[in-house]
């Protein structure tokens, strides 16, 4: 693959830390943050600041303009504020993924200062029992509600993400109801995804089946949107999205092919997937020059080769495949060992009669017919 046919990278998912303060029964990461792995998987590293400028200013060569700050916990590494005046000093713009309850009005003129598209906070029920059993930490509830108190009193851009299961389910309304108490600019509700402690739950049944989930959806786009001020998102695949969202192109998908996720050790890989699969690390900041990384990585070129076009199952059949790339390629390697394998959802959809029949290519033995 010559250097002209390169898909420039624009984003860099940086795994600020692989510690957490919370126990989330969810987290698809969980390899990293269990404590008897952190130390083998060097998860309590913390790439000095000076690194971090070098691999930026490389990457802003290949045509970086945005940095996701994520975790682990971000605000747990003592060096974050020093990582927020790099990004700041090279224009990017920035993303912080955080639970919320280590914010505290001391970081505000770091936050103010940046070139912001969005905080975004974890809030897993509109009540305290709720939030905290989910996150099975006493007290995040309330934590996370004063973060948000703190960013609203600011005006700074919120997005507050709940991941729906049995258990919280009827508490949509609620929670869309503390997000126009905070201010809050946007909801995304998100299914469980079942790999790493969200597999369990799946087995547990405490995740909802597909049918629920395209009722909540549905009601959702239907209901609650139009109650509320902000944006609200189903994170479903576009092929579950009505024509107009489609052709409108209100969704988000992962750009896999425009991003690097830097591990906390200086590991590259195609996002935190590679700390529960080492397989799918394919560089490291101390031994390779990130240009050389996107532009040779075995792995990367792979992917760039073989997608959409190699896409298998319901995925392969699907009209919007080049746009949807087969949802989150890191679920389908968690799930299957294959970077190609059809996104679970779809999949079971399929075999259910529940996808959508306009976005689907015939069957290759119906084409014979």
């Amino acid at each position: 693959m010559g250097i002209k046919s390169l898909p420039q990278l624009r984003s860099l998912y940086f795994y600020v830390s692989g510690q957490c303060n919370l126990n989330c029964r969810h987290c698809w990461q969980h390899k990293r943050i269990d404590e008897d792995s952190m130390v083998p998987d060097g998860n309590n590293a913390e790439i000095p600041p000076a690194d971090l400028f070098r691999v930026i200013k490389e990457a802003k060569e290949l045509g970086l303009y945005s940095i996701k700050f994520t975790g682990g916990e971000p605000f747990m590494n003592p060096l974050f504020i020093d990582y927020l005046n790099i990004a700041k000093n090279e224009g990017l713009r920035v993303v912080i993924e955080t639970n919320g309850t280590l914010l505290e009005e001391s970081h505000i003129p770091r936050l103010k200062a940046l070139n912001l598209r969005e905080i975004a906070i974890s809030l897993d029920g509109a009540n305290q029992e709720t939030h905290d059993n989910f996150r099975q930490k006493k007290g995040a509830y309330l934590q996370t509600l004063a973060a948000l108190k703190l960013l609203a009193k600011y005006k700074l851009p919120v997005q507050l993400i709940m991941c729906i299961h049995r258990k919280n389910k009827d508490e949509l309304g609620d929670l869309l109801l503390l997000a126009e108490q905070y201010k809050v600019n946007s909801v995304k509700i998100n299914p469980i995804q079942p790999m790493g402690r969200g597999q369990e739950l799946a087995e547990k049944g405490e995740c909802l089946p597909l049918s629920e989930l395209l009722e909540l959806s549905k009601y959702c786009r239907e209901n609650l949107s139009k109650s509320f001020s902000g944006n609200l998102f189903f994170g479903l695949p576009i092929s579950f999205r009505p024509f107009e969202e489609i052709r409108d192109r209100t969704f988000s998908v992962c750009q896999i092919f425009s991003i690097l996720g830097l591990l906390s050790g200086g590991e590259l890989s195609f996002c935190g997937i590679g700390h529960n699969n080492r397989e799918l690390i394919f560089g490291n900041i101390y031994e390779d020059s990130l240009p050389d990384v996107w532009k040779g990585a075995p792995l990367l070129n792979e992917l760039r080769q073989c997608l959409p076009k190699g896409l298998k199952g319901v995925c392969g059949r699907c009209l919007l495949k080049s746009t949807c790339l087969g949802e989150c390629r890191a679920e389908a390697y968690e799930r299957t060992g294959d970077l190609l394998a059809p996104h679970w959802i779809c999949q079971e959809a399929l075999d259910s009669n529940l996808f959508p029949t306009t976005r689907l290519l015939p069957a290759a033995d119906k084409l014979k017919e």
